[in-house]
């Protein structure tokens, strides 16, 4: 963790918890970074629901991944039920009240316990956001870094701190977000898998290396597990008896609309384009997914897919390429994509909010091959054009744009001669009929459309309005 508080946030941290109503005050907590903004947490809710005779666990994080940009005028000092042990002030007095801090909380869980027991003895909790703190999260490792890290999201310690939870709070072992931490918790051992895969494909290659790497990841959990539980014999017994708990299953939902982003060794900039992806702002209901293709990546392109697959479970989905080219990399995703309509952007673009819901309905409502998708600037890539947000669909492209259009844009809606490809979105079944993308013309960064038995670029496609019109309905 990175403290980052100005001097000003710090005396004013202070300042909150000199007031005698207050007994434990935290900040605004970033990831990464604090100087670009991206908030992890500004507070949030923490508390045991009762509802039909049964007690469940509800807990949820305030303003996650928005920038402090967005959200500033949301931003004061105020009450909150949850504030996080990556940094936190609590008066001395806490612990004369209600004791030390229960040893069996390993993993997780002691900042909801600790939040809980103040609220309900009416202590308050406050969020002071003009104190901002950094929470780095690895991947890059270091080799002796493992053995703790591992232990520290262990299976053991992990079912032991649910176990203590659930008893101090009366929660159920199935209630549905025991099951969800629990799985959350798990998936931290994964990103030392891939960290140390990376390293072990270089030379076995991607299956061998892959298996390797979970072989490793293996022996060093369960060694320090054991090893950690025989200094501790006070565990054993609770540890062999706490139930690992079921994951819970996701709620059935219809997928409405697969973003697919194929991206070839551009890990940094693809992370900001996931990032504004599962920051989309979605009708109530609409079903959507993201598809991810690693188009034969030799950099940290999984690492980073692993990082924000868990960041928003049930939205990211991996699919590996590893035959080099844009249209072979389209045509994996589109093959196992699961909605009705089909929304491309490229891995060096930022989103507008409202891509998912704007591109699901106009897809739908529009034509077979024609919708929606918003494009704002670009990230890291000159050769987009700035201050466009190109509204528009493949035939035609209705343009409109967010400053003066640039000399190669139309400055009026109608028909244009271009469809860019990393704002794209088409009905699956129109794809399907067309062929999917032609692998012989697209193996650059710009893909081809395929047609019975003829061929045509994309911009093509653009350019002669009735080939998508002749599309089976």
């Amino acid at each position: 963790m990175t403290c980052s508080s100005r001097r000003a946030g710090s005396t004013a941290s202070f300042a909150a918890l000199t007031r005698p109503t207050r007994w434990a005050v935290g900040p605004l907590y970033c990831n990464e970074n604090p100087a670009l903004g991206r908030i992890h947490m500004a507070g949030g809710q923490a508390h045991v629901v009762e509802e039909d005779g049964r007690r469940s666990f509800f807990e949820e994080h305030r303003f996650p991944r928005r920038f402090i940009t967005e959200v500033r005028s949301h931003l004061r000092r105020e009450p909150t039920e949850l504030v996080e042990f990556h940094c936190k002030l609590l008066r001395t007095e806490l612990f004369d009240k209600f004791g030390l801090q229960d040893q069996r909380y390993l993993s997780c869980c002691e900042s909801l316990d600790l939040c809980l027991r103040l609220r309900e003895a009416g202590f308050p909790v406050y969020i002071e956001p003009a104190a901002i703190v950094a929470n780095q999260q690895p991947p890059p490792f270091l080799w002796s870094d493992l053995p703790f890290y591992l232990l520290r999201w262990s299976d053991a310690w992990n079912r032991i701190s649910l176990r203590c939870f659930r008893e101090h709070w009366d929660i159920p072992a199935d209630d549905w977000w025991i099951g969800h931490h629990y799985g959350w918790l798990t998936g931290h051992r994964g990103l030392a898998g891939e960290w140390i895969a990376g390293k072990t494909r270089k030379t076995l290659g991607w299956r061998r290396g892959g298996k390797v790497a979970s072989l490793i990841v293996e022996a060093i959990h369960r060694r320090v597990t054991r090893q950690d539980l025989e200094r501790r014999p006070e565990l054993r017994e609770y540890e062999r008896t706490a139930p690992r708990p079921d994951r819970p299953q996701e709620k059935a939902m219809s997928v409405a609309v697969s973003v697919i982003v194929a991206t070839h060794n551009r890990a940094s900039q693809l992370r900001q384009t996931l990032e504004a992806l599962i920051a989309q702002e979605t009708p109530e209901g609409l079903g959507w997914e993201i598809l991810v293709v690693d188009n034969g990546c030799s950099d940290g392109t999984l690492e980073i897919f692993r990082t924000l697959a868990m960041e928003a479970p049930g939205r990211l989905r991996y699919v590996f390429e590893p035959r080099v080219g844009k249209s072979r990399a389209l045509n994996a995703g589109i093959a196992v994509a699961r909605g009705a309509v089909i929304a491309l952007t490229d891995d060096d673009v930022s989103p507008a909010v409202g891509l998912g819901g704007d591109g699901g309905h106009g897809a739908g409502q529009r034509g077979p091959s024609t919708g929606r998708a918003d494009v704002s600037s670009p990230v890291g890539k000159s050769s987009r054009r700035p201050g466009c947000s190109a509204t528009g669909d493949c035939s035609p492209i209705l343009p409109s744009w967010t400053s003066t259009s640039p000399p190669c844009c139309p400055s009026r809606r109608g028909d244009t001669r271009r469809c860019g490809a990393a704002n794209m979105v088409f009905r699956r079944d129109a794809l399907v009929a067309l062929g999917g993308f032609d692998t012989r013309a697209g193996t650059g960064r710009r893909p081809a459309l395929l047609r019975g038995g003829l061929r045509h670029r994309a911009t093509d496609a653009c350019r002669r309005p009735r080939l998508s019109r002749t599309i089976p309905r």
